[in-house]
């Protein structure tokens, strides 16, 4: 259950740390909210829990998002004797005591435990109370674990690049030093799980979708290294491949759906960009790189995890569509013609007022999926999508060892897409076709109406055609 009053420092929906005080729920509804979420973890009811993801049940509850987050990817619940994650970076010590007794304010003192082959030096972060050792932290693992724990990974140096940018929005009203401790930790949950999966290939923006993960999980560090394990195998699978391949899939599917959803913007958006690359920072990172809140991000990340991967692909489309008064007043201009790169920008942006937004967009998003499911024949996934992809093989519904197998091979998880252009032209094909049919049927309406009127033995003769037809 939910106490009143939160533990320690805790970091609030808009990024900012606060001291420990009492927490005012504002209203009712709200701990009404975190009751249900209660409830429904503890009788294991999913399509609630879904449910009150999508209505924002998690939004100040650091402790009921970490427990939703989990059960999702079925993480366990114990937990190791190692203090959460969050503890080395909200309550820096100032002492210099190895032992590993409890501070003044009643939380561990520990400055950084994780780090052992993070390249930030120990200048530049907070004084260091302790610090497992090396060979402490190995044997926690498997002996399997502890020999590719010790391999290097091809991708690392591309990791420590990425990494010194991360952390630039959020959280807020922490220090430098604070930061770099942050960094420090997000480096080598990465560098850990590209040894224990060294199948995995990074891609550039994995780290802004696993800073999502440090600033808004509370586990201790076991915990916390298996559910990044677990995150990139079954949610980031087909980004972390031998190519980006699948990914275009995914972006294929976009169009498609755009074209089922609304086919004279899909048109529109076709001419700015004949595949929607404007989109392909928005799934390659979950939105992570492109979404500046704290608090939208991680609203978002309730949905991928409660809903799964494929929630991503409707976001996008709802998304879309939430533009297209923006982009028919670029359209609608004389200057359209040199207004190209404009339209693009507006494809590529997200609304400043995302935050205000979501409700409306999440909403479009479920209406959008329940008409065009992945098996709809006009989306089609399989003619698109491998077998091992997430959007064919759900989170956890295959282990992690046959998920990181899948990504040896990019056939496991893409097929040869259809050309955009083709998929365009076959769509206003059928439009047309359509159009002709219903004015057609229009005209036999009308006819059989007209011979109604005539003979009796007319009237049997045109409902019997209707019905026919």
């Amino acid at each position: 259950m939910i106490s009143e009053k939160e533990e320690s420092l805790n970091i609030h929906t808009d990024g900012e740390l606060t001291e420990e005080k009492e927490i005012d729920h504002g209203t009712s509804r709200t701990t009404s909210m975190y009751s249900q979420v209660d409830n429904a973890l503890s009788s294991n009811d999913n399509e609630q829990l879904r449910k009150l993801a999508r209505l924002s049940a998690l939004e100040r509850s650091r402790s009921l998002r970490t427990a939703t987050w989990c059960h999702f990817l079925k993480i366990p619940s114990e937990k190791t004797t190692l203090p959460p994650v969050s503890e080395f970076w909200k309550s820096p010590s100032k002492s210099r005591s190895r032992s590993r007794t409890r501070s003044p304010n009643g939380r561990y003192a520990l400055a950084r435990q994780w780090f052992f082959w993070s390249p930030f030096s120990e200048e530049d972060v907070e004084e260091i109370d302790e610090r497992y050792s090396l060979n402490e932290y190995l044997c926690l693992f498997s002996e399997q674990d502890r020999r590719s724990l010790r391999i290097a990974h091809p991708d690392e140096h591309q990791v420590r690049l990425d990494i010194d940018r991360s952390f630039i929005h959020y959280p807020r009203n922490i220090t430098s030093k604070q930061k770099d401790q942050l960094k420090a930790l997000l480096h080598d949950l990465i560098i850990s799980t590209l040894r224990l999966r060294p199948s995995l290939h990074y891609f550039q923006g994995f780290h802004d979708i696993i800073g999502v993960l440090v600033v808004e999980l509370d586990l201790d560090l076991l915990r916390m290294q298996k559910f990044v394990e677990k995150f990139a195998l079954h949610w980031c699978r087909d980004g972390m491949g031998v190519g980006l391949e699948p990914i275009l899939g995914w972006l294929r599917l976009i169009q498609k759906i755009l074209i089922a959803v609304d086919l004279d913007l899909a048109v529109i958006v076709e001419k700015t960009s004949p595949e929607p690359f404007f989109a392909l920072s928005w799934i390659l990172t979950l939105f992570a790189h492109d979404v500046t809140s704290q608090a939208g991000i991680a609203r978002l990340f309730d949905v991928w995890i409660a809903e799964g991967p494929h929630t991503l692909v409707y976001f996008c489309v709802a998304l879309i569509l939430h533009k297209k008064e923006q982009i028919m007043g670029v359209v609608k201009s004389e200057d359209f013609d040199d207004d190209i790169g404009n339209l693009h920008a507006i494809l590529s942006s997200i609304p400043d007022s995302l935050d205000k937004e979501l409700p409306l967009l999440l909403d479009s998003m479920m209406e959008i999926k329940r008409t065009y499911p992945l098996n709809h024949p006009f989306v089609d996934v399989d003619v698109i999508m491998g077998s091992f992809s997430v959007l064919r093989s759900p989170p956890i519904s295959i282990s992690d060892e046959a998920a990181e197998f899948a990504t040896r091979k990019v056939g496991n998880l893409v097929k040869q897409p259809l050309p955009a252009l083709e998929i365009l032209a076959s769509a206003i094909v059928k439009r047309n076709q359509d159009q002709k049919l219903q004015l057609m049927r229009r005209n036999r309406v009308k006819w059989a109406i007209t011979f109604l009127d005539t003979t009796r033995r007319g009237s049997q003769m045109s409902w019997a055609y209707l019905r026919a037809h």
